[in-house]
């Protein structure tokens, strides 16, 4: 009977309890919190990551429109009408027919009568001799009067100063100092004394100098003349400012940016209307002067602040690599057009990494660069 009976299961009993049903259901709504929280979680990154590009794209527009507003007003201070020459068309007389002969007719009357009239309103008699007709008169022209000569005498006038005369006739461009007031290089001046290895550098004040001639003026000729200077200064500075304190130096410079944003600015844009831009070229992976565009294009692109305008980037680099592979003054003063640009498109904390890596690109190339200003620096003295 014992043998026949199934035999019983050998196993330890389990002293956990089955899962309950609401149990179940607690651990699927566990579940399903922590994936739709991990899901709410990358719906908010990717929802921080396109604000960021939007406020980059705000950021950029801004700048445009202040770019677009500084030229408005560059345009208008150049083409608005001067005072002289509107004076000039109201005192000027309209032409007119000449005169020869004004007649002046007596209207007809009764003389008579009008004697009677009058006898009646003031009842007294009226002296009749008193009156006497006036024949027609003649009245003869006079010449008009006018402040200067009129026509053919407005050039017959000696000019022993042209320019004076011009300035008086054509409206001038307005200077950056007249148009947002004093260069300030104040703050400038006490900083540079707080770095060790320019304390006493005279370049660097030259530099500050420079940066205050250029605002008072708008020749062409002299403002080359002034940005050579301003180039061989930052170029002694660079030289004697040690490694220790370069990062010192890009702060000043960037303090004297802001503090001169207008002006800037301006430079900018005067320098960027004056010189073209440099047309792309095909890169050969072999000239030395390509090969910095393949090496540094990266590099700059790297910096936040630029790596939105890519083509600020390349005008830049084709720009250097020109003027230094062909001896170009023109594309060497437009390399200074596209570092201002560069630099105003940085922000405070990026211009630093630009500046550091612009003057380690300018080392690889320092023996042509310093033979190119002295090529320039030579011309201008002829």
């Amino acid at each position: 009977m014992e043998a026949s009976e199934p035999s019983k299961s050998q196993s330890k009993p389990s002293s956990t309890e089955p899962p309950s049903k609401r149990a179940l259901q607690l651990r699927d709504a566990q579940r399903a919190h922590r994936e739709r929280k991990a899901q709410h979680l990358k719906d908010l990154e990717a929802q921080v990551q396109q604000m960021a590009v939007q406020t980059k794209q705000i950021d950029q527009l801004k700048e445009k429109v202040k770019a677009l507003e500084f030229e408005l007003n560059l345009v208008k201070a150049s083409v608005s009408a001067c005072p002289s020459c509107s004076q000039v068309a109201i005192t000027l007389p309209l032409p007119l027919p000449p005169l020869t002969e004004v007649q002046v007719p007596t209207p007809p009357f009764n003389q008579q009568e009008l004697f009677d009239t009058l006898d009646d309103i003031l009842g007294t008699p009226s002296n009749q001799s008193t009156l006497t007709a006036t024949p027609t008169q003649q009245l003869q022209p006079q010449p008009p009067t006018a402040p200067f000569p009129i026509v053919g005498d407005l050039l017959d006038f000696p000019m022993e100063d042209l320019d004076t005369f011009l300035n008086g006739i054509v409206p001038r461009m307005l200077t950056s100092e007249e148009l947002y007031g004093p260069f300030e290089v104040d703050t400038a001046r006490l900083l540079i004394q707080t770095i060790p290895s320019l304390k006493n550098c005279a370049d660097a004040n030259r530099l500050f100098d420079l940066l205050v001639e250029h605002s008072r003026t708008t020749d062409l000729a002299k403002t080359k003349t002034i940005l050579l200077g301003i180039i061989r200064a930052v170029t002694g500075v660079l030289k004697q400012v040690t490694e220790e304190d370069r990062g010192a130096w890009f702060e000043l410079v960037s303090v004297t940016q802001e503090r001169n944003l207008h002006h800037f600015r301006y430079i900018t844009q005067f320098w960027g209307t004056a010189l073209p831009p440099v047309a792309p070229f095909e890169i050969n992976p072999m000239t030395p002067a390509h090969q910095l565009i393949l090496m540094y294009k990266p590099l700059f692109l790297r910096i936040p602040s630029l790596a939105a305008v890519p083509h600020e980037v390349d005008e830049f680099l084709f720009a250097w690599a020109r003027a230094l592979e062909h001896q170009e003054s023109q594309s060497f003063f437009r390399v200074n057009v596209c570092v201002s640009k560069m630099v105003l498109l940085c922000s405070v904390k990026d211009r630093a990494a630009f500046f550091s890596l612009f003057v380690e690109m300018r080392g690889e190339n320092g023996r042509e660069v310093d033979a190119l200003l002295r090529k320039l620096e030579a011309a201008s003295l002829e």
